[in-house]
């Protein structure tokens, strides 16, 4: 399956002013040539003309719903030894998944670009690199997923009752 554009693309008119997130002004020409820029980035990514190489993510950032603390201490490890210079020069490179492809196709629309330029400091290899691994992050985590009975448990492991009776 291939996504070769993204809904920005797909819903793109050259005519068509940009306003920016919140406000009711329009984008300046060098930030509407920059909102441009990342919108062909992204779709140069979706059609695999640019690699897209995973970036490591903190384990912590990754378990969102009730982690083993014991698997988490190991993966916390893992992750500092990747962090090293040396290390991480060894490591195998990992590349994006489909699923990641499919979901960069329909979360890159003109808003969250727009969100990405500005959140960047309108700084564009910032901007590529944060959509890429908010997609990341959001896939791997599978936070859209999360429900809140996932939670069930922990919370009811931490509730206090009370009996209206007071210490004196």
């Amino acid at each position: 399956v291939s996504y070769d554009t993204c809904i920005a693309t797909q819903n793109h008119d050259a005519k068509k002013k940009l306003k920016y997130i919140e406000k009711d002004t329009y984008l300046t020409d060098e930030h509407t040539k920059m909102y441009n820029e990342l919108r062909v980035y992204v779709d140069s990514v979706l059609q695999k003309k640019v690699k897209w190489e995973l970036s490591v993510l903190p384990p912590k950032l990754l378990a969102l719903v009730d982690a083993n603390p014991t698997n988490m201490e190991q993966k916390e490890a893992a992750y500092k030894q990747s962090k090293n210079s040396k290390t991480a020069a060894s490591l195998p490179k990992e590349y994006a998944t489909e699923p990641m492809f499919k979901y960069l196709s329909s979360y890159a629309t003109e808003a969250t670009l727009i969100r990405s330029i500005t959140g960047s400091d309108y700084r564009l290899e910032i901007a590529k690199v944060a959509i890429l691994e908010t997609v990341q992050w959001r896939v791997s985590s599978k936070v859209d997923d999360i429900k809140p009975d996932l939670f069930e448990k922990a919370i009811k492991t931490k509730v206090i009752y009370s009996m209206n009776q007071t210490d004196k």
